[in-house]
């Protein structure tokens, strides 16, 4: 996840050994798949957009999708097409069954889109049964281990 330090992890592998981890390459390798038209996929992923911001006399500004859309808005409120600003934003998408996508959520930065990506697959992980068990240090994990061998 961008912004998160790496943060290393124990596991109990199939075999019975410990095996120190990333957490969070642990974590996303249990988020949901799906079938898309370029291969296996996640199912919910991140997109980058740009949005369109037209400000209005009160200082805040509206958003739309296409510059288009501003554009008309400018021409409603008499407002100059020069003052459009083009604003970075993030979409959490989720791939539909037919192949499509569908905008989930919006993000005005990637850290909060990634953010909010990993929360997803921790919640897959968490309820996965085949998702191991970790340790956030490797006594309790060899502790364990003894207790359980």
């Amino acid at each position: 996840m961008m912004g998160e330090s790496k943060k290393n992890v124990f596991i109990i592998t199939d075999d019975r050994e410990l095996k120190e981890v990333d957490y969070c390459e642990l974590v996303n390798s249990f988020a949901e798949e799906t079938l898309t038209p370029r291969g296996v996929e996640r199912k919910l992923f991140v997109a980058p957009v740009t949005g369109y911001a037209v400000p209005n006399r009160l200082g805040f500004a509206r958003m739309y999708e296409h510059r288009e859309e501003a554009e008309r808005d400018a021409d409603e409120c008499g407002v100059p097409h020069s003052e459009i600003s083009e604003v970075p934003r993030w979409e959490g998408r989720r791939w539909n069954p037919i192949g499509g996508t569908t905008v989930v959520q919006i993000f005005d930065n990637r850290e909060d889109a990634e953010r909010w990506l990993f929360s997803l697959a921790q919640v897959n992980f968490a309820a996965h049964p085949d998702a191991p068990a970790y340790f956030t240090d490797r006594e309790t994990a060899l502790a364990w281990l003894a207790e359980n061998t």
